[in-house]
């Protein structure tokens, strides 16, 4: 077989002559990204993609897939969600490169793809990627498409444990590949080369037979071994449906005979042993419409609309309206860096507070604000609480006088010392290489802001830092000097007040709400922060109790953001997403205390649930961290945003990337690049449609105004920009939730609304003199000529293009009433 490998601009250019001449195709993502814009690879590789399914030819996703692996035993979340967004696109196979040739955990690269993959597929939603392909293969079939159709349907509707199939010339299981079959097929053949061919197509697994198959009446017999070496083989569970699809065609003396006509045929029987419902899983049967497994499964919506022209022509890109937040730390807080991430497109300023001090944060604070005013920009604050996380210590260099340094080496099989303590002053919570000659002494020492840790841990816990990029197998405990010595299992550069994760405890730092109170007291309150980021929430019961405290204390504008980094933060979802302002989902740690490889799966039914519910998310963590030391992202990266923002993120984060990273601003620009382009390609129409279908109705004045607004920007390219006035922001956050397909201008009189609006999908806060909004609706039309004077200038339109504006009845504010009018720019 033939698989051509599609890595330059020709190849994309002539994909489908290619296509139609190949067996299979590879998308090699490293050298495409060479070759065309690499914020178009994404769209590149869903294109080639999903014309390889249509066509029946399978598709191989290859290269930065778990590209970290070959230093780590543990994939960024980056990459893990780029494996199971390849998974979802249609891929049929996917590629481990450097990553088992030469990397240091082959075996461990392999397994960890296997369980991503695994995990994507329980979340596919198979009845739509059927009636995809089914919609758009062009009619008539042949009749043999037409049986694997069918069979493919009958598998989506009842999905059985197990698919089996006799084939020798490997059309049929082509075929079958291609309509997407919700359960393992066993492909039963003689054919060596068919059986190894199985290993490319989606879905198939060979069972070797002796020799052909040499008349009808040899099917039964073969069928029941074939039952029985699914069973053992783990491909169906004992006593599940199975699905036959029977030919005459395979039988060697039936075809050389030719009065014996080819016919098939199509049944289910059992496969052998006793059913346990217990262990169905995903597979489980749904009762009735009521039955929990339906009602607490989430359907998510994706969807795009990509030319070529797109991937390989320069096009001007939409404005972005997908936020993005940068995480200031050392690497960024100096005057000419907060100048070039304004200059490159910054939303919000996350600050920390597990790093640098009070005094730091206030002298940054201060010099955004100026920066941004002169600008003419609002970009929102977020004050990062440190919450109960447990933390590394600072850094020295004790060969250089004990000046601070921004990270250690950490090498595979040294030991280290750790400390748990509670004296926290720069002086002495510090962590340094030692100048050990003995390979049983310890390389490094480091503290952590958790007194009691060697109570906390017993030989043979594990112990993750920095999410995992470096982990310490622990091998002895001295509860009375409070240490704990372990053995580094994987080289890593151990940063400044990195997170701690014990696999299998909860730990907490003592003291942790009182210092959270006390910093939100003496900064956020005393600096007017936007936004309070909350860690490790677990009930909606917190976010209340925050709440009020912010209002005791005059911090009543003050937004809230639930951070989702536990299981019980997942387990607790619904009634978090009810109370709290926004939400960021931090997959770092959540990757940490939840099987990473599901994280894609908790990222998919977070960011619809938050559709829905119209609230703000924030998608955080290992999003382009190559870039914290190259100046280009890998493909797994790239790809992870772009599915981000096709999926529906209000707003995308770069931490480590743009605090302590050698190339912040340029990591925002490439940001920015990836999700324009990814805009681009969104169909906006769909994604309208499916939050207006799940939302709760009927709806009222205000939401039905709102709906009608962001419909007509799906529908009429000549609309170019929408307008809100809306003096406390809720009638644009509603707006916002039906996703309109252009820029929206929230027009307020308070500051707090308009800054706000930097951490919602599409909005741009504009600030006007306070009583404007309440001028009649008929002598407010040079206010309305000024708001899209300002947007003309700040190139959110054009002259002589068409805007949409929602305003009151009465009064330009739409508080209470709401009414849609058509302007020219």
């Amino acid at each position: 077989k033939i698989i051509s490998k599609i890595e330059n601009c020709e190849g994309v250019e002539n994909f489908d002559d290619i296509l139609e001449y190949s067996d299979g195709i590879m998308v090699a993502r490293g050298d495409l990204g060479m070759e065309i814009s690499v914020e178009k690879v994404p769209l590149a590789q869903k294109v080639m993609i999903t014309k390889a399914n249509l066509a029946g030819k399978f598709a191989i996703t290859a290269t930065q897939m778990l590209e970290s692996m070959i230093t780590s035993p543990i994939p960024t979340r980056a990459e893990m969600t780029d494996v199971a967004n390849a998974v979802v696109d249609g891929t049929d196979a996917v590629m481990l490169s450097g990553e088992s040739a030469n990397g240091k955990y082959p075996d461990l690269a392999v397994a960890t793809m296997a369980r991503i993959c695994r995990s994507a597929e329980i979340g596919v939603n198979v009845y739509q990627t059927f009636d995809f392909i089914r919609t758009f293969t062009p009619k008539p079939v042949p009749p043999v498409e037409a049986v694997c159709a069918a069979l493919a349907k009958n598998a989506v509707d009842a999905l059985p444990g197990m698919i089996i199939i006799f084939s020798e010339t490997g059309k049929t299981p082509r075929l079958l590949a291609k309509y997407r079959p919700p359960a393992p097929v066993l492909v039963v053949t003689s054919n060596e080369y068919l059986a190894r061919h199985c290993s490319c197509l989606y879905a198939m697994h060979a069972m070797m037979l002796s020799e052909p198959i040499n008349s009808v009446g040899d099917i039964p017999g073969i069928l029941k071994k074939a039952l029985q070496y699914g069973v053992e083989k783990g491909l169906c569970s004992a006593g599940k449906e199975v699905v036959v699809l029977s030919s005459t065609f395979v039988a060697s003396k039936a075809f050389r005979e030719s009065e014996r006509l080819l016919r098939r045929e199509l049944f289910v029987t059992i496969a052998p042993g006793t059913l346990d419902m217990e262990a169905l899983g995903s597979l489980a049967p749904v009762i009735s419409a009521q039955d929990p497994k339906l009602i607490h499964k989430t359907l998510t919506m994706r969807s795009t609309v990509v030319s070529m022209d797109m991937i390989t022509s320069d096009l001007a890109l939409p404005v972005r309206k997908t936020k993005i937040a940068a995480t200031i730390g050392p690497a960024s807080r100096s005057p000419e860096t907060l100048h070039a991430l304004v200059a490159a497109g910054m939303d919000m300023a996350r600050f920390k507070f597990s790093h640098a001090t009070p005094t730091t944060h206030a002298e940054t604070l201060t010099n955004l604000r100026q920066i941004a005013s002169e600008a003419g920009r609002c970009i929102a604050t977020i004050m990062d609480l440190q919450g109960p996380e447990v933390r590394t210590s600072y850094l020295v260099d004790r060969a250089n006088g004990n000046a601070r340094i921004a990270r250690i080496e950490l090498h595979a099989g040294e030991r280290v010392a750790i400390y748990g303590t509670d004296d926290l002053t720069e002086a002495n919570f510090v962590g340094y290489r030692t100048d050990a000659k003995d390979s049983t002494e310890p390389a490094a020492v480091i503290k952590v802001d958790l007194p009691d840790l060697a109570m906390c841990v017993k030989k043979g816990s594990i112990i993750h830092l920095m999410d995992g990029a470096v982990t310490i197998d622990v091998e002895d405990i001295n509860t009375g000097r409070g240490v704990v010595v372990g053995l580094v299992r994987n080289r890593g550069a151990l940063g400044e007040r990195k997170v701690v994760h014990v696999a299998g405890v909860t730990v907490h730092r003592a003291q942790a709400s009182m210092q959270d109170m006390a910093d939100i007291q003496s900064f956020a309150v005393q600096h007017g922060v936007d936004y309070i980021a909350a860690s490790q929430v677990q009930s909606a019961t917190e976010i209340e109790a925050l709440r009020n405290f912010l209002d005791d204390c005059g911090g009543e504008h003050i937004g809230i953001i639930a951070k989702i980094e536990t299981l019980g933060g997942l387990r607790q979802f619904d009634e978090i997403l009810g109370a709290a302002d926004a939400i960021m989902l931090a997959r770092g740690a959540l990757g940490l205390a939840i099987p990473p490889e599901k994280v894609p799966l908790a990222q998919a039914k977070i960011t619809t649930k938050c559709k829905i519910a119209g609230k703000p998310l924030i998608i955080a963590r290992h999003m382009l961290e190559s870039m914290t030391s190259s100046p280009r992202p890998t493909r797994a990266e790239m790809t992870d945003v772009a599915n981000a923002v096709l999926d529906g993120t209000d707003a995308v984060m770069l931490c480590s990337e743009t605090s302590s990273g050698a190339f912040p601003a340029d990591a925002l620009r490439t940001m920015d690049r990836i999700c324009r382009s990814a805009e681009a390609a969104t169909n906006y129409g769909v994604i309208h449609s499916f939050i207006r279908d799940f939302s709760m109705k009927p709806f009222n004045t205000l939401e039905a105004a709102a709906v009608a607004l962001a419909a007509l920007s799906t529908k009429d390219n000549a609309i170019a920009l929408a307008v809100v006035f809306s003096d406390d922001g809720q009638a644009a956050e509603v707006v916002s939730k039906y996703r309109p397909a252009v820029p929206l201008v929230v027009v307020t009189s308070r500051a707090p609304v308009a800054f706000r609006c930097s951490i919602v999908f599409g909005q741009v806060g504009h600030l006007v003199e306070p009583g404007e909004l309440q001028l009649e609706v008929g002598n407010a039309s040079e206010v309305v000529k000024r708001v899209l004077c300002w947007a003309e200038g700040r190139g959110l339109c054009k002259k002589g293009q068409r805007s949409t504006i929602l305003h009151g009845t009465n009064e330009l504010d739409t508080h209470n009433t709401a009414l849609m009018s058509i302007q020219l720019v």
